[in-house]
């Protein structure tokens, strides 16, 4: 939960409470993990792949509608662009304080 918090910028225990909403409406599912019992895994079920999957097509459609406006050299470059972020954010580490 720290993590998820800190990665959502918020409270650990406003995480927790977002956590419990999406648990009570069937989209995500919480247990502790076998092998560390001091860890939650979270995961999405079946019922929660269907809200994030209908917004990333939306977002991709929508990204893609935007981008073919673009003059064919302005769209290279953006692909240019995007491999170089791309290749940086492989090599930023996961940890936000590391």
């Amino acid at each position: 939960m720290a993590a998820l918090a800190a990665a959502l910028q918020v409270s650990p225990s406003t995480a927790l409470r977002m956590i419990d909403k999406l648990r009570a409406t069937g989209l995500v599912d919480r247990r502790v993990n076998p092998r560390n019992r001091r860890e939650v895994v979270l995961r999405l079920t079946a019922a929660g792949r269907h809200p994030v999957e209908k917004v990333l097509a939306r977002r991709y459609e929508e990204s893609g509608a935007i981008v073919a406006r673009l003059p064919a050299e302005e769209r290279t470059g953006l692909v240019r662009a995007l491999r170089a972020l791309s290749r940086a954010a492989d090599d930023t580490p996961a940890d936000p304080d590391g």
